[in-house]
């Protein structure tokens, strides 16, 4: 069942119709007064941006698949590795149509390469209670800046499939950072509703791994 419910949710990953089917689901930070025109450049941003924080969330969710204690912690753990590879998977594609290479400038890699390795070095002497609490600060920390970062490029990027692909994630990064939230030591216990507003494809993949 659970095989089949991935192929469904692959097939409906590979249809450019669903996405566009999809209304736009996420208000959003409003870009400022005077922003700049749609342009490529964005578009490039855009792209590099989505690809890192995909690379970063699963790097680090799959610390908590090794390292978690609580079964629910791990769940959000493997919906956050299915989630992130499938959309970068779709995101590649589309940099591939577009010519767009996804490496940063050497100086940014950089930087994230310090990120990353500082961010797992926090972790590495935690465990039990202590580590899930941090992981899940990262993942609420993270998605919040996401979001962010994402709702501010959508409005400039001058291509639709990328725009697409941003009016479709947003709501995934949103239902990441409620999840999180709730794991929290001092919130409910629990996962996102089915109604989360996160595009169809992603919710076929959560309630397969949940």
């Amino acid at each position: 069942m659970r095989r089949t419910r991935l192929v469904l949710a692959l097939l409906l990953l590979a249809c450019p119709a669903v996405a566009a089917a999809q209304q736009p689901l996420w208000p959003g930070v409003r870009p400022a007064e005077g922003a700049p025109e749609p342009n490529a450049e964005a578009t490039v941003q855009a792209l590099r941006t989505l690809h890192w924080k995909n690379q970063l969330e699963v790097t680090l969710a799959r610390q908590a698949l090794a390292r978690a204690e609580r079964g629910a912690v791990r769940r959000l753990a493997e919906q956050a590795v299915l989630d992130h590879e499938l959309v970068d998977r779709r995101l590649m594609e589309i940099a591939k149509r577009l010519e767009i290479d996804l490496r940063p400038p050497a100086a940014e890699e950089h930087a994230r390469t310090e990120q990353v390795q500082e961010m797992l070095a926090e972790l590495t002497d935690l465990s039990g209670a202590e580590f899930e609490v941090a992981w899940l600060r990262m993942m609420v920390n993270g998605h919040r800046e996401g979001i962010q970062q994402l709702a501010q490029l959508r409005p400039r990027v001058d291509a639709p499939e990328v725009r697409a692909l941003l009016r479709d994630v947003l709501p995934l990064f949103d239902q990441h950072l409620s999840m999180a939230r709730a794991l929290q030591p001092d919130q409910r216990v629990g996962l996102a509703p089915e109604d989360s507003g996160a595009p169809l494809w992603i919710r076929v993949v959560g309630r397969a791994w949940r």
